[in-house]
């Protein structure tokens, strides 16, 4: 049950667990808290009071974010034989860039912090040798952190922080391991599935901070984005507060797979229903531009992927449509849960050539992931955006 979570947050940092001595964890808004934090470049140090010993605690609940979980003096001692040490008071939200497209939602908790009434002052990314030649960072992860920072005034870290955390195979530069850089507190969204509700929680935002605090964050960044992007007559002056009337096609290149190859057969259907459409790709389109071309929609048809997060940049009562290229559904991550949990209308559409009659089948992780480019069957397909459409003229209708 999900009760707990969507009630009103009265959560204070007095409703975490105590796990591990000194880390403290909430899986109702999915985040764990570290007190004071130290970090060398290439491991971070928790101050433990309670802990006799050394322990290793995988603070996100995944492999990568690494801490050490260290008692108090041998801690102190480590801060007085430090050459130099750069403080950073207040609350600092961490995460790594690891396996992007299962992690950029984790980003988004971070609007669960002023929830808490936590002091938040800073915002970084850890980035891992995953994404490739870039370093571990993907534009979209770094889009969306230089928005909230520049929305709420709040420091980012510099890349220094970044480029020698990871594996110790992959790491060329050295290390000046007596520099460090200290953390008032941490805090880091939960990857790993909740023990409590069987899924991704870090991956959530409570109602609460889904009406509040993510809808006052996307009206503040709106016009920043609107200078960034430059073309400013293109788009409302402001970030609208109901859905407009049009379907956006969000695509994906063939190379990446999922691809809807019927794009124009799609674009036209749609059009016969009084709609208008647009079809845009994202995979090298800055967050900015991103969040403007979700601004401007009603309704999103995209195939099941990463770029289903961006569905959390809809006007309020705006539709998703998940189109899933196989007659599955995934229950352990699924975007449609996820969306739904965060705020977003969703509807999904299976894939089933073989029984088009029936509905999209329940899969555990760990079957076949789809990564089939389909061409969907629009007799189907029809009823479907309808219904969406349907569910933003009622949005649109309400006083």
């Amino acid at each position: 049950s999900f009760e707990d979570f969507y009630a009103p947050p009265a959560t204070t940092l007095a409703n975490f667990t105590l796990v591990s001595d000194c880390i403290l964890r909430n899986d109702n808004v999915g985040l764990n808290v570290a007190p004071e934090m130290c970090w060398n470049g290439r491991q971070m140090y928790v101050r433990c009071p309670s802990r006799m010993k050394k322990g290793v605690y995988d603070l996100d609940d995944y492999e990568g974010f690494r801490t050490v979980l260290t008692p108090e003096k041998e801690y102190l001692q480590r801060i007085k034989d430090a050459s130099s040490i750069t403080w950073y008071n207040g609350t600092a939200f961490l995460m790594t860039s690891h396996l992007w497209p299962h992690n950029i939602q984790h980003i988004w908790p971070v609007l669960n912090v002023p929830a808490l009434g936590l002091n938040l002052r800073h915002i970084g990314l850890f980035g891992f040798v995953h994404w490739g030649k870039r370093g571990g960072f993907h534009p979209y992860s770094v889009g969306l952190l230089k928005a909230i920072a520049s929305t709420y005034n709040l420091t980012t870290f510099p890349p220094v922080l970044a480029q020698n955390q990871g594996p110790s195979w992959w790491r060329k530069a050295s290390v000046n391991l007596r520099t460090l850089h200290c953390f008032e507190r941490v805090v880091v969204p939960n990857k790993g599935p909740s023990p409590k509700f069987q899924i991704h929680t870090g991956a959530f935002m409570s109602r609460h901070v889904v009406t509040g605090i993510k809808q006052q964050f996307l009206e503040r960044y709106y016009p920043i984005a609107r200078q960034e992007v430059g073309d400013s007559s293109s788009f409302l002056k402001a970030y609208p507060r109901r859905p407009l009337w049009k379907v956006l096609i969000i695509n994906r290149k063939q190379w990446y797979g999922r691809r809807l190859l019927n794009e124009a057969a799609m674009v036209q259907m749609i059009k016969s229903l009084g709609a208008p459409v647009e079809v845009a790709t994202f995979e090298r389109s800055s967050f900015a531009r991103q969040f403007l071309a979700l601004s401007q929609a009603g309704v999103v048809v995209a195939p099941h992927g990463a770029n289903l997060v961006n569905a959390l940049l809809l006007p309020p009562g705006a539709v998703a449509v998940e189109v899933y290229p196989l007659p599955i559904r995934y229950r352990y991550g699924e975007w449609a849960e996820y969306l739904q949990r965060s705020g977003t209308k969703c509807v999904e559409f299976c894939v089933n050539d073989k029984n088009p009659d029936l509905p999209c089948n329940l899969s555990k992780r760990g079957k076949p992931y789809p990564y089939t480019n389909v061409a969907v069957d629009l007799d189907r397909l029809r009823p479907v955006v309808q219904a969406a459409l349907d569910m933003v003229l009622r949005t649109m209708a309400e006083p």
